[in-house]
């Protein structure tokens, strides 16, 4: 565990840490830390991970390092979802648990609405808030406000993941369950595997529509928003090249490290999507399963076809 500096704002009843995965973010990095500092009443502990800059990224975060408003270490380039995940299962205990991406600005409540939301929820149940967010292009100008309609079911979540790991505040219970296992063999992206792991357990899932941060787009996003257009090309794409599986892959990661944390009907889900290319049997309830639906019929249809051509 890491010593870390608290960063008071106001109320201390809570401790949040703010885990920040570093990468050549030399350029936006200051802003985004600075925003975090403003956050209103709450205490922050900010833990941040560099994985492997070669720009100006480590001799900022040594600056903010000597005046105490951060912690950070030095690791190998594995990437930014492996990163976030060693930052969770390496940092200290606190109430709450919050993902920072390197480029964004948050807004003043970020942390503190969250909070407030989590709260409500009795401390020995897994729980998870996220929120909408405000595109913006590299200089902050606004763009557009993303919105959606969710039914942030667990069979829902291997068709869409609504969740963006810098909107993403986790409290210990979840935290708890999840560094209870290995990190896994295989999973994408850190926000999905958490959020995944989350309705998996029969956690609560808080989603708020009033966005709290400004998602910068600046065309070197490791992970940015997706247009219509790469939406498309995704999918023509897993159809005809694409023979990763990575959520059949997922299922069984999830199902071999957290069963014991599991319903059976969730058990029973997570065996059908790992398991469904065994046999036309076992495609045709998947296929059926009425829990393998999203708010949009054009994603459960896209669903179907992936399962039909095994890319699942």
């Amino acid at each position: 565990m890491m010593n870390m500096s608290i960063i008071p704002q106001f109320n201390c009843k809570y401790i949040i840490s703010v885990l920040l995965s570093t990468y050549n973010g030399d350029k936006y990095l200051k802003s985004q830390l600075d925003s975090v500092f403003v956050c209103d009443n709450v205490c922050c502990r900010i833990f941040v991970r560099d994985d492997g800059s070669s720009d100006r990224t480590q001799n900022i975060l040594d600056t903010y390092q000597e005046c105490k408003k951060l912690t950070w270490i030095k690791g190998e380039n594995i990437g930014p979802a492996r990163s976030f995940m060693e930052l969770l299962y390496r940092a200290d205990e606190a109430d709450y648990y919050s993902f920072c991406d390197q480029d964004d600005v948050w807004q003043k409540d970020k942390l503190s609405v969250a909070i407030d939301k989590l709260s409500s929820i009795p401390e020995n149940i897994p729980a998870l808030y996220f929120s909408e967010k405000t595109i913006v292009d590299k200089d902050l100008m606004p763009i557009k406000d993303t919105h959606g309609n969710y039914l942030l079911t667990l069979g829902e979540s291997f068709i869409n993941n609504p969740v963006t790991g810098c909107t993403m505040v986790i409290n210990k219970k979840l935290r708890d369950i999840i560094v209870s296992a290995k990190i896994p063999d295989y999973f994408s992206l850190h926000d999905s595997w958490i959020y995944r792991i989350c309705l998996a357990v029969g956690g609560v899932v808080i989603y708020d529509r009033t966005p709290h941060i400004l998602y910068r787009q600046h065309g070197n996003n490791v992970v940015g928003h997706i247009g219509l257009f790469k939406r498309m090309y995704a999918f023509v794409n897993n159809i005809f090249r694409n023979t990763e599986c990575a959520r059949s892959k997922v299922a069984y990661e999830l199902l071999n490290s957290y069963n014991s944390y599991m319903t059976d009907d969730n058990k029973m889900l997570l065996e059908q999507l790992s398991r469904y290319k065994i046999s036309i049997l076992n495609k045709l309830r998947l296929l059926i399963n009425p829990r393998m639906r999203t708010h949009s019929w054009i994603g459960t249809l896209t669903f179907r076809f992936y399962v039909l051509f095994n890319r699942y």
